[in-house]
């Protein structure tokens, strides 16, 4: 008898990540974040956040779920 198959692996989440860049936008009712190569990175609920405002260098830290980029923390400068 074969060996039963193993089960496709489901979608995970990506180890962390980061990417260096110019805020476009920053939304924290919405809870987004634009970087002005217009890549989007969403923030988590009950979370905070250092004062960010477009225009801003910053260094983005997230997990990657699916499409969306899911931050973890912010460095401003």
């Amino acid at each position: 008898m074969a060996p039963a198959a193993k089960p496709a692996a489901a979608a995970s989440i990506s180890a962390d990540q980061s990417i260096n860049g110019t805020v476009k936008s920053f939304n924290l009712t919405a809870r987004s974040l634009q970087l002005a190569d217009g890549s989007w990175y969403f923030l988590p609920l009950n979370t905070k956040f250092p004062d960010v405002k477009a225009g801003d260098k910053v260094t983005v830290h997230f997990k990657q779920d699916g499409s969306n980029h899911d931050v973890t923390a912010i460095d401003v400068g």
